[in-house]
């Protein structure tokens, strides 16, 4: 603290000064806490013209706080200090801010603050997670122990400040160029991602192991398991891996075991070969194009539609 009636707080009592903390917070909890706040913060106005965002902590006791905290963390943003972003956001949630209770557009603002920055925060860390990789399985296996992450908080990025965003929001143009910084270096991620998937492929081939093969997961997954018990077989569109990372975390419970394993898709990755190759429509591996991609042939029909996979299953599940 600068002002002498500040400084003087300093030599209180450990007992003196735990008591004064139970009492506000004591406070907090009541409407009238605002005009309380507001009222000292005036008196205080000298004191806060030299505080920064670092000098304060966890707890915003006056409103100026909560302020000066979220426009530090918006500059971090645009300076591409995502970590920096990060701490102020993770420090402050609904249930801990007297003020985010009460201001529904701090409260969005806070979310696309931390999502953004958590999204860059990933970025940095996985800058290129299939550089060097000299196998299909151990692209597969960078992936699903890491890449995943850059795509699921793209993913969660977007969907909030599709949500979120908008021109009423207070550092609304500020947030604007965040999100447009961040999705190029989403775009340069992406990209470097393909080129170096792409590298591989030529080099090694487009076709991996039977393992990682999509067109094999009925006959080595599903049918083994068809054999013994009932098995409900859910076949989702652009159902992708890191989607699937969040159902897993909702399906866990007490007595059930989830397990998730991945595969790579056939290419080309269309709804017309990605859907019907989840019924078993592979004769020893290899398949058999009804037209331009229009379907895969089973025996004497073609496999193109809902009704089509569910006939297929039907004849090589039992």
């Amino acid at each position: 603290p600068s002002l002498p009636e500040l400084r003087r707080l300093r030599d209180l009592s450990p007992q003196l000064a735990k008591g004064c903390v139970e009492l506000v917070a004591r406070l907090r909890e009541r409407e009238s806490y605002a005009s309380l706040a507001d009222e000292v913060e005036l008196r205080l106005a000298g004191e806060f013209e030299q505080v920064k965002a670092e000098d304060l902590g966890r707890i915003d006791t006056f409103r100026v706080e909560e302020q000066r905290v979220l426009d530090a963390a918006v500059a971090e943003l645009l300076k591409g200090e995502w970590a920096r972003a990060l701490g102020f956001a993770e420090a402050r949630t609904e249930e801990s801010s007297f003020w985010l209770k009460r201001d529904q557009s701090r409260r969005r603002e806070w979310s696309l603050v931390r999502e953004a920055a958590t999204l860059g925060v990933t970025l940095g860390r996985l800058p290129r997670p299939l550089e060097g990789a000299t196998t299909l399985d151990e692209a597969v296996a960078r992936y699903t122990a890491g890449g995943f992450e850059v795509d699921r908080a793209h993913r969660r990025f977007e969907q909030r400040q599709a949500t979120l965003l908008d021109s009423e929001l207070p550092h609304f143009g500020d947030l604007k160029e965040a999100v447009r910084r961040l999705r190029g270096a989403y775009r340069e991620w992406a990209d470097a991602l393909a080129r170096d998937f792409s590298k591989l492929c030529r080099q090694v081939g487009f076709l991996p192991e039977p393992g990682l093969q999509q067109r094999a997961l009925f006959d080595q997954v599903v049918a083994p398991l068809a054999a013994e018990e009932k098995v409900a077989y859910f076949l989702i569109d652009a159902f992708r891996y890191e989607m699937a990372t969040e159902l897993v975390d909702d399906l866990k419970g007490p007595g059930t075991v989830v397990d998730l394993k991945s595969r790579l898709a056939e290419l080309p990755t269309i709804t017309a070969v990605g859907m019907n190759l989840l019924a078993p429509v592979s004769q020893d591996g290899r398949l058999q194009v009804a037209g331009s991609f229009a379907g895969f042939k089973h025996g004497e029909f073609t496999v193109r539609t809902p009704d089509d996979r569910a006939r297929a299953i039907g004849q090589r599940g039992g």
